[in-house]
């Protein structure tokens, strides 16, 4: 149900509640830029940042913590990547989280023949630590790897992957950004200028990005409409579905109030099928 005119969304309405289970928000980048993007979501109203809190188990309206549950009718899962289905099956070494084990060439110690890249290996950098599980960092693999797999098959050793990311950005919204481009930080407004910056020129087509800052402008001086939606819980839509099933097909099924599946007549006229 979409509420029209006279109806707003009052912010007391609306509480967000961010379960991290590390000691902070993004761990991937600068702590000190993670922390000034947990400061500036904990400011705002109704907006509620917790981190070291583990999920034990999510069920319909529930999230339930180690010593508390919080009822929720919104629920929004980022628990992170996952390999693809197949490595699951594949007979070579995996770290804990299921990516395989590789060298820094990104072959598999225990399986030659196998190389992986990306969201399905653990590659080790210079220092030890695993790459992270980033585009541009996977953009990069796919095109070492190729040169690796042709230097093997010439008889030559492969070479190790070595990248140091160009950086990484993160946006809180309300014209605020956090980043850090090379070993440079920044923040606040320049930070999100320059993330929109960017994101604007990976767009292909000048008539598209044209298209984008019109929109980006538009949003710089009017603010966006906001409607009210209240949705039906899916327990509620499954039962409708389950005794729709169970009703006899005659000739048109209606579906909700003078919506039928079949003509072109919508409201209270009855549409005449099968005459």
């Amino acid at each position: 149900m979409i509420l029209g005119g006279g109806f707003g969304v009052n912010r007391d309405e609306v509480h967000f509640i961010l379960l991290q289970g590390s000691d902070r928000i993004m761990p991937e980048i600068n702590p000190e830029l993670a922390e000034y993007g947990e400061r500036v979501l904990g400011k705002r109203c109704g907006a509620e940042v917790r981190t070291k809190t583990i999920v034990r188990a999510i069920q319909p309206g529930k999230v339930h913590l180690p010593e508390e549950t919080i009822e929720a009718e919104t629920m929004i899962l980022a628990a992170g990547i996952v390999p693809n289905p197949v490595v699951a099956g594949l007979p070579v070494d995996k770290d804990k989280r299921g990516h395989i084990v590789v060298d820094g060439s990104m072959r598999c110690q225990s399986h030659p023949e196998v190389w992986a890249i990306g969201d399905c290996a653990f590659i080790p950098a210079p220092d030890g630590k695993p790459y992270p599980n980033l585009a541009q960092h996977a953009l990069r693999e796919a095109k070492v790897l190729a040169r690796n797999i042709v230097a093997v098959l010439n008889g030559r050793s492969p070479q190790p992957f070595v990248y140091d990311n160009l950086g990484m950005m993160g946006s809180p919204g309300h014209r605020k950004a956090f980043g850090q481009l090379l070993k440079v930080r920044v923040r606040g407004v320049l930070a999100w200028f320059v993330r929109r910056t960017y994101y604007l020129l990976q767009m292909r087509g000048w008539s598209r990005r044209l298209r984008i800052m019109i929109d980006w402008t538009f949003s710089l001086l009017f603010r966006p409409d906001i409607v009210k939606i209240s949705l039906d819980s899916e327990a509620a839509l499954l039962l409708r579905q389950a005794a729709a099933d169970e009703a006899p097909a005659k000739g048109v099924r209606s579906l909700g109030s003078g919506i039928s599946t079949e003509g072109s007549e919508v409201g209270s006229q009855k549409s005449q099928v099968g005459r």
